[in-house]
């Protein structure tokens, strides 16, 4: 994924595991692992302001940070304005595997899923007349969502074979 180009290559996955940046033979380059999420979600681990947090990427045109994790681990406080919407903040860094976007700012979006995040729980399922127990798979909302603005600041190489992600910075060559 090369936004700030406007462009998305593919490629075969038959390659030497770990030689896949092509496109710069000088600059860092983080290389993390791929978490699937679900049937269709995957996320990386990132660091927001040096806290852990994982992150999917979206084609939205804002980036977005969860209620639950805006509120429990940075401290924002997540009361609607007015006109019903929480406000957006703005951090200080974005950090992969030592590759830093500067000055971040995120949308905060609702999270009502509970915070299960890929976890399991047990939920009371009635069935006629006796009531049962079931395990059900939830995999929540992610804490964050990287969306146009950082991805146009990232060269991505996505390699689903290796459950790796190769990131350098968009302008690297």
């Amino acid at each position: 994924l090369d936004i700030a180009h406007q462009k998305l290559n593919l490629f075969s996955p038959d390659h030497c595991k770990g030689q896949v940046v092509y496109w710069t033979h000088t600059a860092a380059v983080a290389a993390v692992p791929l978490e699937t999420k679900g049937l269709e979600t995957f996320a990386i681990p990132m660091q927001l302001d040096g806290k852990d947090i994982e992150a999917t990427f979206s084609a939205t045109a804002k980036p977005l940070l969860n209620s639950r994790i805006a509120h429990d681990d940075f401290g924002i406080d997540i009361t609607p304005d007015a006109s019903g919407h929480i406000p957006p903040h703005k951090f200080k860094t974005l950090a992969v595997d030592g590759l830093a976007i500067t000055n971040p700012e995120f949308a905060i979006y609702k999270d009502d899923s509970g915070g299960c995040n890929g976890g399991y729980r047990m939920k009371s399922v009635p069935r006629r007349t006796e009531h049962n127990a079931e395990i059900e798979q939830c995999f929540g909302l992610p804490d964050l969502m990287i969306g146009i603005p950082e991805l146009k600041r990232l060269h991505i190489y996505i390699a689903f074979r290796e459950h790796m992600v190769y990131i350098t910075a968009a302008n690297a060559s």
